[in-house]
């Protein structure tokens, strides 16, 4: 198993230190020397633009050399051409000369002293900025110390500046104050020999836990950290005089500044503990959705899945219902077929059946009196059949259409009689009008108009009748008895409706319904005539009938 499998590696985009946003990007970096010695590691992100400085601040063994060699192992690592210990997402640029001063390098046969050895290699640093400028990594731990704290602190910075101005990318860990306001984010107005507020320093400070005087590793970026000596003296066990005395001795704003930092690592840590325990509860609300999504797609399924199978039923049985419709149906054709010669077909044996009710029935008195000779809309009528009261609403010719009480008929002028008061119900009753000469009363007229109108669709030359909703029947494709039984039917209504001629569509077939239909017509009283289609009408498909007044 590789090293790189063990630490679940990752490639990482290696870009140019000329491209437009070139930085180092490392999501959940961890230090690999670490892991390899089996230690618990916490990961952080660490970013950096090309050309700025991180300046890391806190408390001693709070991790701040950790995460500046963390930042320089696995750009070696890329440059080496194995995965690095970081998240998905990685991007280090091509740097051609990384230089490190991390770690104490005085020596006495060279005559370096620690503070000489580090200027040494801040000199180096300067001249590889300068030869590959934006190319140049510089990690320095604790930059100028060693000496006196307040030119250490201004030469610190110097250096700092110089670097960054040759446009190396500088990572720096540091306890100097002068350092963290590099890059505080703004400049203090009012304060003297403080540096300027400058966008190319950026704070990052490591946490520690002073209660356990253990370092937490976690890097946030942004804020400086406080170092915390004498906190973390204290906690260690040395002597509260000593202590006391050393916080008499600091400058008020110095130690303000401190206890401030303090404040605000406390305050930071309670955040991360809150955004982690808001993340965990993100979290199980994102598990319980998508388990909420997922049972509701499984009940949408279902239901789908069974409204499919009720169709499925139910197109079944409807399926199976004309199946047993069709066979029923040949079924009596097959009878009607096979039914003997002697046998009556349905219409005569209702016909006979309506001939022994007639002859059965007790007749109505008779209404006494002769029929109108003439009468007007809106008039009082009995009908002489049945001795019903009712009322004219339409004249045609020798038909005349009365509303009764619950139903409206239309019958013949010789059916009615005038009730004896004459007027109960409708108009008076109607007075003769004088006559001029030979002239005829106007139902005559009427009469007359509306036999002509039918006549000319009958005779040697017919004129074709204009075929409507109102005025045909379809009987194409039924059986024989049905067929005659919607005939009459009809018929029935045509009359109500005053009209004389009227069509009957059979179709040609095989000839047997226009037969049938032809021989009913025969049979029904209030057929006046009968003829085929003319080819305009439909031919011989068809059957014109003229209904007698």
């Amino acid at each position: 198993l590789s090293i790189s499998q063990s630490w679940d590696g990752v490639e990482p985009k290696i870009c140019g230190v000329d491209e437009a946003g070139a930085q180092i990007h490392l999501p959940r970096a961890r230090h690999p020397q670490m892991l390899v010695a089996g230690q618990e590691v916490v990961p952080n992100d660490l970013s950096l633009p090309l050309g700025h400085a991180l300046v890391i601040s806190g408390p001693n063994a709070g991790g701040k050399t950790v995460a500046l060699k963390t930042i320089g192992s696995c750009v070696l690592l890329a440059k080496a051409g194995v995965r690095i210990p970081a998240g998905e997402g990685a991007i280090l640029p091509h740097f051609e000369c990384i230089v490190s001063d991390v770690g104490d390098d005085q020596s006495i046969a060279a005559n370096l002293s620690t503070f000489s050895a580090q200027v040494v290699h801040v000199e180096y640093a300067l001249e590889a900025a300068t030869r590959a400028p934006g190319a140049c990594l510089v990690l320095l731990d604790e930059i100028a110390v060693g000496t006196d704290p307040e030119q250490g602190a201004a030469l610190a910075e110097a250096m700092l500046y110089g670097l960054v101005e040759r446009g190396a990318t500088v990572v720096v860990t540091t306890h100097y104050e002068r350092l963290k306001l590099l890059g505080r984010g703004e400049a203090v107005e009012g304060e003297e020999d403080v540096p300027p507020a400058d966008p190319r320093f950026i704070n990052a400070a490591v946490g520690f836990d002073l209660e356990r005087l253990a370092p937490t590793f976690m890097l946030t970026v942004g804020v400086p950290g406080s170092s915390s000596a004498l906190a973390v003296a204290r906690r260690l066990g040395l002597d509260p005089e000593i202590v006391e005395r050393a916080e008499a001795m600091l400058d008020d704003a110095a130690l303000q500044v401190d206890v401030l930092l303090q404040a605000i690592a406390q305050e930071r840590a309670a955040l991360s503990d809150a955004r982690a325990e808001l993340e965990k509860d993100r979290a199980a609300v994102r598990r319980r959705s998508s388990k909420l999504d997922d049972k509701e797609r499984r009940l949408e399924s279902g239901a789908k899945t069974r409204k499919v199978q009720a169709w499925s039923a139910a197109a079944g049985e409807l399926r199976a219902l004309e199946r047993e419709l069709r066979a029923r149906r040949k079924a009596l054709r097959r009878m009607d077929a096979s039914r003997p010669r002697g046998l009556p077909t349905p219409h005569e044996a209702t016909h006979e059946a309506k001939a022994v009710l007639d002859r059965e029935r007790e007749a109505p008195a008779p209404v006494p009196g002769e029929a109108p000779h003439e009468l007007e809309v809106g008039q009082s009528v009995l009908l002489a059949g049945i001795g019903q009261r009712g009322e004219v609403v339409a004249i045609k010719g020798n038909k005349v259409t009365v509303q009764l009480e619950n139903l409206r008929t239309t019958v013949k002028r010789s059916e009615l009689r005038l009730p004896a008061d004459g007027a109960e119900g409708g108009q008076s009753r109607a007075k003769p009008k004088p006559k001029r000469g030979k002239a005829r009363p106007v139902f005559e007229f009427r009469r007359a108009s509306s036999e002509r109108q039918a006549a000319r669709h009958f005779g040697d030359d017919p004129v074709p009748v204009e075929i409507g909703l109102d005025n045909a029947l379809r009987v194409v494709g039924e059986r024989s008895d049905d067929a005659c039984d919607r005939l009459e039917a009809f018929l029935a209504e045509a009359l109500a409706r005053d009209l004389d001629v009227v069509v009957v569509q059979h179709g040609h077939g095989s000839g047997a319904l226009r037969k049938a239909v032809r021989e009913r017509l025969r049979t029904l009283d209030y057929v006046r005539k009968s003829r085929g289609g003319l080819p305009r009408e439909g031919g011989e498909a068809v059957t014109v009938i003229w209904l007698a007044d």
